[in-house]
């Protein structure tokens, strides 16, 4: 048993709860002037290699999903966001055979002259390597993380209705 996670057999199911926490965030930032995503990409050890991902991260007890989603952007990419530049996008579970852990998808459209400011990774983040990245849409389509894709396609759906 970890912090966050818990591993738990029910009627011969073998699954992982999340404890202590709400679920995580997921936020897709888009800049519509280079038509371009910020994304992290990391080391992730549960599969050995480095992937690229949405800024995301777990809910803490004390805060609200929306608290969550903008301190985890400061967190790690530096973006500055107040609350109703967010867009909800719904939540989906990361996958449902395996674990009951809820993610709340977000978007949120930015352009060249967002400010940015230094991102405070903390130190599993640094030791994992996170940068930030921008790419383009055709990167996160072959992205190996699923959540990526299901925030990008709520992302799409919800902007090409703005």
């Amino acid at each position: 048993m970890g912090n966050f996670l818990e591993l738990v057999s029910e009627n011969g199911w073998e699954y992982v709860i999340r404890k202590n926490t709400k679920g995580v965030v997921i936020i897709c930032v888009y800049n519509k002037d280079n038509n371009k995503y910020l994304v992290v990409e990391q080391y992730r050890i549960p599969v050995r290699k480095r992937l690229i991902e949405f800024p995301a991260g777990i809910i803490e007890n004390n805060e609200t999903i929306i608290d969550a989603a903008i301190r985890e952007l400061k967190e790690e990419v530096g973006l500055l966001c107040s609350p109703e530049k967010l867009i909800n996008l719904g939540y989906v579970y990361s996958s449902a055979g395996l674990t009951n852990e809820k993610a709340f998808l977000f978007g949120t459209i930015i352009d060249n002259n967002t400010n940015f400011i230094q991102p405070r990774l903390d130190i599993k983040e640094i030791e994992n390597g996170l940068r930030q990245l921008w790419v383009t849409e055709e990167i996160l389509i072959e992205a190996k993380a699923a959540k990526v894709l299901s925030t990008l396609l709520r992302f799409k759906e919800k902007y090409l209705k703005l």
